[in-house]
């Protein structure tokens, strides 16, 4: 342990020297390795940079080596030009939920769900009662307010002055999860609204350390930005409390399609097609050649808006779903991804932003997923 500490430390040290010099006016005549990583270190793609840099600080660690626990640290941490990053990573687009461990959880409420639910009251009656429920996952939930909370674009290409040091502003989660207040967040100015969370950890002797938590939104609006930022500030909560994860589309494979059910599938493309061929002269920007994916809640939307000026693109739109339905216990990799409790909840979540504290009451939060309870994916074991 404190043969751990005493490396870190010359590591941080290592990395703080390395900060200094390349951010000198003075051009230093010559670079290494660690120079390049720092460099680069905010050209990351979330999850694979992450992931890669905490097995070379672990084999650093391991074998003495400041130099490259520093390299694989620095290349972890993002610390600039995250707008093309950004743009190689493109997940599915928020009220919280909170645990148990958050330090505004309503013990007395809670106490009062346990004992309702020992009597056989029903679920929503409880959540009514308590503002207390249980999850899919069976963890038992309540929920703060988002309405005071803001999006702050802490980056507006092509400039990289810092505006601000949070992309979110939200009091009543920062007073429910202080910690938070640690994590790196960055909110950029794009066209679509889109974010990542990632949480990167090193292995010690103690076991499994919190290196540090990366929040990455985009989004045309500040406005836009508050909600996507919701989004990914759910599973920083879901991670804290042990509740079912969000997820990631390669952390699935396609299930196969049994060849009585291919013909199905291949309407099911035909019409993917049909739509996308549609939406495009209707004026939705479609590239030649893509389709949309219609596994997403928000697209599904999409195309029904347009199909209340074309009926046969509600028709197009009727007939995939039919296929899609045959072909339900054959999802591809996208929609068990989509279909992930933990993704589910993030969009609830972004869906109750607005809510008033009544309309939040009022409305059973299952009620707000955009996926029946029978479809949700549960990982946990």
């Amino acid at each position: 342990m404190a043969k751990d500490r005493k490396r870190l430390a010359a590591a941080l040290a290592y990395v703080d020297e390395k900060a200094k010099r390349l951010t000198s006016l003075d051009q230093p005549k010559e670079s290494d390795a660690v120079d390049m990583a720092l460099e680069m270190g905010g050209s990351f793609i979330p999850g694979v940079g992450q992931a890669l840099a905490a097995r070379d600080f672990e084999r650093a660690r391991r074998a003495d080596d400041e130099a490259g626990m520093a390299m694989a640290a620095a290349s972890a941490l993002p610390l600039g030009k995250l707008v093309g990053a950004l743009k190689q990573y493109d997940p599915t687009m928020q009220k919280i939920f909170i645990g148990k461990s958050a330090k505004t959880w309503n013990e007395k409420e809670a106490d009062r769900a346990h004992a309702m639910e020992a009597f056989g009251v029903d679920p929503e009656t409880i959540w009514k009662e308590t503002g207390t429920y249980r999850g899919p996952d069976g963890e038992w939930r309540q929920e703060i307010s988002d309405v005071s909370a803001k999006g702050k674009f802490t980056h507006i290409a092509p400039s990289e002055q810092r505006l601000s040091q949070v992309a979110i502003e939200h009091p009543e989660l920062m007073e429910a999860y202080p910690d938070l207040a640690k994590a790196q967040q960055f909110g950029l100015k794009g066209p679509k609204g889109r974010g990542s969370y990632e949480a990167m950890h090193i292995q010690t002797e103690e076991g499994p350390k919190l290196l540090g938590e990366t929040l990455v939104i985009e989004a045309p609006t500040e406005e836009a930005l508050a909600g996507v930022g919701i989004h990914e500030l759910q599973h920083a909560i879901q991670r804290r409390e042990g509740f079912e994860r969000g997820a990631n589309p390669r952390e699935f494979k396609d299930k196969a399609i049994p060849a009585k059910l291919k013909d199905v599938a291949f309407a099911k493309s035909m019409r993917e097609m049909a739509i996308a061929n549609r939406m495009r002269d209707l004026g939705y920007p479609v590239a030649e050649g893509k389709v949309l994916n219609l596994s997403r809640p928000d697209m599904i939307k999409k195309v029904k808006e347009f199909g209340e000026k074309d009926p046969n693109l509600l028709l197009l739109l009727g007939e995939h779903q039919q296929a899609a339905e045959k072909l339900k216990k054959y999802p591809d990799k996208y929609t068990q991804y989509v279909r992930s409790a933990g993704e589910v909840e993030a969009r609830a979540a972004e869906a109750r932003r607005m809510l008033s504290p009544e309309e939040r009451r009022a409305t059973f939060p299952p009620k707000s997923y955009d996926t029946p309870i029978k479809d949700i994916i549960i990982r946990k074991k």
